[in-house]
């Protein structure tokens, strides 16, 4: 009977030492782990503006590790048509292109790295639009909701007393080409004349007019600005009976 027991403490104490082996085996593997980390962590770059991120690597500890910097790797996951970037090394330079606005994904690796990371690019709009060059800005169009015709500033429609007109405007460098990628928070929507006369609802590249009243004479005129658009754009209403 003693022998059994000193066999089962025997097994019991073999047992102990390999799980305690396992886990400072486990626990020497985690700190010698390598982790890609970035400076700044969170990207954000404004319209047209670059900037410069930082890779390293760190091991489980978060300790910094020394390793050959040329073999980062850097690429685009999406957003190719709104980001370029030029790696060199452990550092990239992202430029945000000056026609979108919204995100982007970047990838990095390493061999040395336990796995890749991937991070967004936050692209947001510039802070001073006046800065904005002459070359890059384009046309207002505007369109008639539920109409695909596309008509020319200045833009002339009739609707009855009492109806109403939805408009969306587009900025595009010519009639017939794609619309430029801009933040339509920035239209400004003005009545010029004929205040008495409609009601206006902007809503962002949106508008809706309602016509209120007529003297017979007077035709609305409302205007419309962008700080990518060249010029004003102009709608005048007439207002039948």
């Amino acid at each position: 009977m003693k022998k059994v027991i000193l066999l089962l403490l025997a097994v019991l104490l073999i047992s102990t030492v390999f799980v305690g082996c396992d886990k400072n085996l486990a626990s020497a593997l985690a700190s010698k782990a390598k982790h890609i980390s970035l400076d700044p962590d969170i990207i954000n770059v404004k319209v047209g503006e670059t900037v410069e991120v930082k890779a390293k690597i760190t091991d489980g500890n978060d300790q910094p590790v020394t390793v050959d910097n040329s073999k980062f790797e850097w690429s685009i996951v999406t957003g190719a048509d709104a980001i370029d970037i030029v790696p060199n090394g452990n550092t990239v330079k992202i430029t945000a292109k000056k026609t979108f606005i919204g995100n982007a994904m970047i990838k990095i690796n390493h061999p040395e790295a336990l796995s890749y990371i991937q991070r967004v690019v936050h692209i947001t709009k510039e802070e001073n639009s006046g800065t904005i060059p002459e070359e890059e800005k384009g046309d207002i169009f505007f369109v008639i909701v539920g109409d695909d015709t596309f008509e020319a500033s200045p833009f002339w429609y009739s609707i009855n007393n009492g109806d109403s007109l939805d408009l969306r405007v587009e900025i595009k460098k010519t009639k017939t080409s794609p619309s430029l990628e801009v933040d339509n928070s920035k239209f400004e929507w003005t009545i010029i004349e004929g205040k008495d006369f409609i009601k206006i609802e902007p809503n962002k590249n949106y508008i809706k007019i309602t016509a209120i009243g007529r003297d017979g004479s007077t035709s609305p005129i409302i205007k419309v600005t962008h700080p990518y658009a060249k010029q004003e754009g102009r709608v005048e209403i007439g207002i039948a009976p």
